[in-house]
């Protein structure tokens, strides 16, 4: 019994056995989103950049547990983590049953000029 569990283990760290998984499982989708806020400081010297939210959507399509696992800048990060973690999902699934998934999400910060060339904050985030 002992051998066939890691060899089982073993497949599936491998990918031989993703098949059982592969097709019945759908990712979770965004259905309402908080845009992030630029923060200022970040705009008046110019930090941008993406930043990647980790985090955990419940089978009731709830965030839990978010967090800037990469960031160019604390505040940025924060302010990632903070419109995140607002956001309600259509729950991932298993075989049609809700189910939680861990995702990451990534918020890009930028800072773009208009015609007058005053810098202007762009956020793109996305599931």
């Amino acid at each position: 019994m002992r051998k066939i569990v890691i060899a089982t283990l073993a497949a599936l760290s491998m990918g031989a056995l993703s098949v059982l998984a592969a097709g019945a499982v759908v990712k979770p989708t965004i259905i309402e989103k908080v845009q992030p806020t630029y923060p200022t400081q970040c705009q008046q010297t110019g930090v941008e950049g993406r930043v990647i939210v980790e985090c955990l959507i419940t089978s009731q399509g709830e965030v839990r547990g978010a967090t800037a696992v990469k960031s160019p800048s604390s505040e940025l990060g924060d302010a990632a983590v903070l419109a995140v973690s607002q956001w309600k999902f259509a729950p991932a699934t298993r075989d049609g049953v809700p189910t939680e998934a861990v995702v990451r999400i990534p918020v890009e910060f930028k800072l773009e000029m208009d015609e007058s060339g005053t810098s202007v904050p762009s956020i793109i985030a996305r599931n």
